[in-house]
Protein backbone atom coordinates (compact mmCIF):
# COMPACT_ATOMS: atom_id res chain seq x y z
CA UNK A 1 0.00 0.00 0.00
CA UNK A 2 1.14 3.56 -1.12
CA UNK A 3 0.35 6.27 1.32
CA UNK A 4 -0.37 10.08 0.79
CA UNK A 5 0.20 11.62 3.59
CA UNK A 6 -0.92 15.66 4.04
CA UNK A 7 1.58 17.53 5.63
CA UNK A 8 -0.36 20.26 6.89
CA UNK A 9 -2.69 18.93 9.30
CA UNK A 10 -2.51 21.55 12.14
CA UNK A 11 -5.20 20.58 14.33
CA UNK A 12 -3.29 17.04 15.55
CA UNK A 13 -0.71 17.53 17.58
CA UNK A 14 0.47 13.90 17.26
CA UNK A 15 -0.03 14.01 12.79
CA UNK A 16 3.98 13.26 13.12
CA UNK A 17 3.22 10.02 14.62
CA UNK A 18 1.92 7.93 11.54
CA UNK A 19 5.76 8.51 10.17
CA UNK A 20 7.66 6.50 12.82
CA UNK A 21 4.25 3.73 11.96
CA UNK A 22 5.35 3.53 8.40
CA UNK A 23 8.87 3.58 8.46
CA UNK A 24 8.93 1.01 11.21
CA UNK A 25 6.73 -0.91 8.91
CA UNK A 26 8.60 -0.20 5.92
CA UNK A 27 5.61 1.03 3.95
CA UNK A 28 6.13 3.75 1.01
CA UNK A 29 4.85 6.85 1.51
CA UNK A 30 5.04 10.73 -0.37
CA UNK A 31 3.80 13.75 1.98
CA UNK A 32 1.91 16.01 0.27
CA UNK A 33 0.51 19.74 0.85
CA UNK A 34 -3.28 20.12 0.69
CA UNK A 35 -3.99 23.66 0.18
CA UNK A 36 -7.61 24.70 2.01
CA UNK A 37 -8.98 25.60 -1.46
CA UNK A 38 -7.53 22.81 -3.45
CA UNK A 39 -9.77 21.60 -6.33
CA UNK A 40 -7.69 18.16 -7.23
CA UNK A 41 -4.92 16.03 -5.36
CA UNK A 42 -1.40 17.14 -6.74
CA UNK A 43 0.53 13.43 -6.88
CA UNK A 44 2.54 11.72 -9.11
CA UNK A 45 1.93 7.50 -8.65
CA UNK A 46 1.02 5.22 -11.27
CA UNK A 47 -0.06 3.38 -8.26
CA UNK A 48 -3.45 1.96 -7.45
CA UNK A 49 -3.24 0.89 -4.19
CA UNK A 50 -3.19 4.20 -2.84
CA UNK A 51 -4.24 5.38 0.71
CA UNK A 52 -4.82 8.73 1.60
CA UNK A 53 -4.08 10.32 5.49
CA UNK A 54 -5.25 13.34 7.22
CA UNK A 55 -7.78 16.37 6.86
CA UNK A 56 -11.42 15.92 5.76
CA UNK A 57 -10.50 17.80 2.43
CA UNK A 58 -7.98 15.43 1.21
CA UNK A 59 -10.02 12.81 1.70
CA UNK A 60 -12.85 14.27 0.32
CA UNK A 61 -10.45 14.99 -3.23
CA UNK A 62 -9.42 11.50 -2.70
CA UNK A 63 -12.76 10.52 -4.03
CA UNK A 64 -11.84 11.91 -7.38
CA UNK A 65 -9.11 9.35 -7.88
CA UNK A 66 -11.81 6.39 -8.70
CA UNK A 67 -9.01 3.91 -9.57
CA UNK A 68 -7.29 4.18 -6.15
CA UNK A 69 -8.35 1.37 -3.44
CA UNK A 70 -9.03 2.08 -0.58
CA UNK A 71 -8.50 5.42 -1.08
CA UNK A 72 -10.32 7.35 1.14
CA UNK A 73 -12.66 6.30 4.01
CA UNK A 74 -14.43 9.82 3.99
CA UNK A 75 -18.14 8.87 5.34
CA UNK A 76 -19.19 5.82 6.69
CA UNK A 77 -17.96 3.68 9.92
CA UNK A 78 -14.54 4.17 10.71
CA UNK A 79 -14.55 1.18 13.39
CA UNK A 80 -11.89 -1.74 13.64
CA UNK A 81 -14.69 -4.12 13.54
CA UNK A 82 -15.54 -2.76 10.02
CA UNK A 83 -11.86 -1.92 8.56
CA UNK A 84 -10.78 -5.60 10.02
CA UNK A 85 -13.54 -7.70 7.63
CA UNK A 86 -11.76 -6.40 4.82
CA UNK A 87 -8.03 -5.35 5.68
CA UNK A 88 -7.36 -7.98 7.93
CA UNK A 89 -3.45 -8.30 8.79
CA UNK A 90 -2.96 -4.98 6.69
CA UNK A 91 -4.38 -2.61 9.13
CA UNK A 92 -1.55 -0.78 11.09
CA UNK A 93 -2.58 -1.92 14.20
CA UNK A 94 -4.71 -5.32 13.01
CA UNK A 95 -3.49 -7.09 16.64
CA UNK A 96 -6.32 -5.56 18.52
CA UNK A 97 -9.73 -6.97 21.06
CA UNK A 98 -12.64 -4.86 21.78
CA UNK A 99 -14.32 -5.20 25.85
CA UNK A 100 -16.77 -3.47 27.98
CA UNK A 101 -14.32 -0.86 30.05
CA UNK A 102 -15.28 -3.03 33.44
CA UNK A 103 -14.13 -5.85 31.77
CA UNK A 104 -11.06 -7.67 33.74
CA UNK A 105 -7.67 -7.87 30.38
CA UNK A 106 -5.03 -10.39 30.35
CA UNK A 107 -1.87 -8.70 31.37
CA UNK A 108 1.70 -10.52 31.48
CA UNK A 109 4.16 -9.25 34.21
CA UNK A 110 5.24 -5.72 33.25
CA UNK A 111 3.27 -5.37 30.35
CA UNK A 112 1.56 -2.28 28.47
CA UNK A 113 -0.87 -2.08 26.72
CA UNK A 114 -2.23 1.48 24.19
CA UNK A 115 -6.17 1.09 25.17
CA UNK A 116 -8.24 3.83 23.45
CA UNK A 117 -12.06 4.51 23.54
CA UNK A 118 -13.99 2.11 20.98
CA UNK A 119 -17.20 3.74 19.60
CA UNK A 120 -16.91 7.11 21.56
CA UNK A 121 -14.00 8.96 20.98
CA UNK A 122 -13.95 11.25 22.94
CA UNK A 123 -14.70 9.84 26.38
CA UNK A 124 -11.18 9.64 26.90
CA UNK A 125 -7.92 10.18 25.40
CA UNK A 126 -6.28 7.15 24.52
CA UNK A 127 -2.92 5.92 26.04
CA UNK A 128 -0.53 3.57 27.20
CA UNK A 129 -1.45 2.14 30.80
CA UNK A 130 0.14 -0.42 32.47
CA UNK A 131 -2.22 -3.31 34.48
CA UNK A 132 -2.52 -0.59 38.25
CA UNK A 133 -2.67 2.44 36.18
CA UNK A 134 -5.44 1.09 33.60
CA UNK A 135 -7.60 -0.52 36.62
CA UNK A 136 -6.97 2.57 38.54
CA UNK A 137 -8.36 4.38 35.86
CA UNK A 138 -11.30 2.23 35.38
CA UNK A 139 -12.31 2.44 38.65
CA UNK A 140 -12.15 6.29 38.99
CA UNK A 141 -14.10 6.69 35.36
CA UNK A 142 -16.93 4.69 36.53
CA UNK A 143 -16.97 6.43 40.15
CA UNK A 144 -16.96 9.56 38.98
CA UNK A 145 -20.56 10.75 37.78
CA UNK A 146 -19.55 13.72 36.28
CA UNK A 147 -17.90 12.05 32.89
CA UNK A 148 -18.88 10.09 29.84
CA UNK A 149 -17.95 6.45 30.75
CA UNK A 150 -20.12 4.33 31.60
CA UNK A 151 -19.87 0.06 32.38
CA UNK A 152 -21.22 0.14 29.07
CA UNK A 153 -18.37 1.92 27.20
CA UNK A 154 -16.38 0.04 24.62
CA UNK A 155 -12.77 0.19 24.67
CA UNK A 156 -10.20 -0.78 21.83
CA UNK A 157 -6.62 -2.75 23.21
CA UNK A 158 -3.83 -3.16 21.03
CA UNK A 159 -2.31 -6.21 22.22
Amino acid sequence: MYFLIQANVYSDPDHYKIFDALEELNIDYEVINIPPNAERIDCETDRKDVFVYGSVTIARLAKQNTEWVPGSFYGGSHLYEVYSKYYGENLLNHNVSVHKIPEALNWKKDELKFIKPYSEAKIFTGKVFNRTEWEDFVFESLENQSNRITEDALVQVLK
